[in-house]
């Protein structure tokens, strides 16, 4: 990028896509999975954003029907990506330094949501409050519980015992994937049939590289209890 041009956000054309791995999300999923992997790269998306990570959003798309995901990365990053880091591990530091305590924190926001899902009407709330739901159930965790223990096991930041964090992490994925998913997919279920008919486009994939996957692949397999 020359000096005094815009930054814009690679097109997907233009990034490595890959896959997730098994047992974080459905390798060709259905209507409603999909709804699930699109909430969880926004979700995501926005909670490692808002902690600084290089990157500016994760997204999600079908490529020969199966699920893959990319890393598009952060304009700021590519001016100043130690500075980026600076400003992503001081903002952990809260959250790393008792991730049981803020675990803890999010977990009645979890609950609710689930609770949400559990009530869900959809002649009173639509599609987009459902998806939009779902997404906030994936950034609250992610924010507060899993990046920071990717942190903290990788880049030695916060004091919270390793045992203490990875417990809070499978707990996350409990209340999130086992539980969550669950209520999310009977929720779609109330909902009607998905009339979205995702893109499924041929993609450059392959394994990604760049500042943008600074601890993304440590952070899916976390989820994904690998």
């Amino acid at each position: 990028m020359t000096s005094g041009s815009r930054w814009r956000s690679p097109a997907d054309g233009e990034l490595t896509w890959f896959r997730p791995p098994a047992g974080l999300l459905p390798a060709r999923p259905n209507p409603h999975e999909l709804l699930d992997a699109q909430a969880f790269a926004f979700g995501a998306s926005r909670a490692l954003e808002s902690l600084y990570f290089p990157m500016s959003e994760i997204r999600a798309r079908l490529i020969d029907g199966e699920l893959h995901l990319t890393v598009a990365p952060s304009g700021t990053a590519s001016r100043d990506l130690e500075l980026h880091k600076k400003n992503m591990r001081d903002s952990a530091l809260r959250f790393s330094r008792g991730v049981r305590a803020a675990w803890q924190r999010v977990r009645p926001q979890v609950e609710e949501y689930s609770a949400f899902f559990e009530a869900f009407d959809p002649g009173k709330s639509d599609l987009f409050r459902l998806k939009r739901v779902r997404a906030n159930q994936w950034f609250a965790p992610m924010r507060a519980v899993v990046a920071p223990t990717a942190l903290l096991l990788y880049e030695g930041i916060g004091q919270t015992p390793r045992e203490d964090a990875l417990a809070a992490v499978a707990e996350v994925r409990h209340e999130v994937i086992d539980r969550g998913r669950a209520l999310f997919y009977q929720a779609l279920d109330r909902a009607g049939p998905s009339q979205a008919t995702p893109p499924n486009e041929p993609l450059p994939t392959g394994d990604p590289s760049g500042p943008q996957m600074f601890l993304i692949p440590e952070i899916l397999a976390l989820l994904a209890d690998k």
